[in-house]
């Protein structure tokens, strides 16, 4: 396990980082460094590096770029980035409102303006665009077209970038229910970056929506090893096992959301409403019971299972 803090100071940055084997809890190595916030990538590649060292893992080639490669040379851009990515984790979960998709829109256009080369922003937009079809805020061609668009272009300034094969398979599976496409961009995806949490979240996205909730579950079962606090995914994980009827398995993991946000009543709502749907039955009554229950929506407006991998629900 790879923790670690890092702070800013203006522009001067210190990252200290420690490799500790779970296991025994002993540390395999630790380092700390001061830098310039200029040399913030430079750092990152040589945790990475290290850390792969360390653990005598080989690096392919793909990866040693990827690590290697700046996302880019404009701090300000990805400073925004990273502000509009958190924005978008939240409203994901949180989202009650357009302006919760809107905002980090708007500060990921406000990125790649300065930045035009700035691949991985567009996939963020592609993303962006996307929540705002699959959350109902924006079903038009125009909105669809436009994430595809930002899709394309993060392709088109970096061809062999995992996260923008996954961005257009988002947007196939959203926009267009495009499965076999967004499979064969998913499979491209996975080859580049095969411990890539999307890739099982996505995979799940389409079990889902195709009726095959035991593989949604096991795709996101994978997906949340490899990335445990993202709260939208863990929920997604919850959505597939109410659909199995594994209401404890779905207790279990709305109580890691918990653990996230302790401070959020409404997970608590949503657990004892994850309990009854396991009640009530499998997925054709856990599908009439998010359907018809107003009081439900009521209640939980920011938690509502349009997901990715159950927006199929109620549409």
């Amino acid at each position: 396990m790879l923790e670690g803090t890092v702070r800013r100071d203006g522009n001067h940055v210190r990252v200290s980082t420690e490799l500790v084997d779970a296991r025994n809890y002993n540390t395999i190595w630790a380092d700390s460094y001061d830098r310039d916030l200029t040399d913030i990538f430079a750092i990152q590649s040589e945790v990475a590096q290290t850390v792969a060292a360390k653990l005598s893992a080989r690096l392919y080639p793909e990866e040693k770029k990827g690590i290697e490669e700046k996302p880019t040379e404009n701090l300000q851009a990805y400073e925004l980035y990273l502000q509009a990515n958190q924005l978008l984790s939240e409203a994901e979960v949180y989202g009650g409102q357009r302006d919760d998709f809107i905002k980090p829109l708007t500060l990921l256009t406000e990125a790649t303006r300065k930045d035009p080369a700035f691949a991985l922003a567009y996939c963020s937009i592609a993303q962006a665009y996307g929540d705002l079809y699959l959350f109902g805020f924006d079903r038009t061609a125009e909105n669809r077209a436009l994430a595809r668009a930002a899709a394309d272009e993060a392709l088109r300034l970096r061809p062999n970038l995992p996260e923008a094969h996954l961005a257009l398979a988002l947007h196939l599976i959203i926009g267009d229910e495009n499965y076999e496409r967004a499979q064969e961009e998913i499979a491209i995806a996975e080859r580049a970056s095969p411990n890539n949490p999307r890739v099982f979240w996505f995979r799940a996205s389409i079990d889902s929506r195709q009726g095959r909730w035991e593989e949604s579950a096991k795709n996101l079962e994978r997906a949340a090893i490899l990335e445990p606090r993202y709260p939208k995914l863990l929920l997604d994980l919850e959505a597939s096992y109410l659909a199995l009827r594994r209401s404890r398995e779905a207790e279990q993991t709305l109580d890691r959301v918990i653990e996230l946000k302790p401070d959020d009543p409404g997970l608590k709502i949503s657990k004892a409403y994850a309990f009854r749907l396991g009640e009530k039955g499998g997925p054709e009554e856990l599908s009439s019971c998010l359907c018809n229950d107003s009081e439900f929506f009521r209640r939980q407006s920011r938690y509502r299972f349009k997901s990715h991998s159950g927006s199929h629900i109620c549409s």
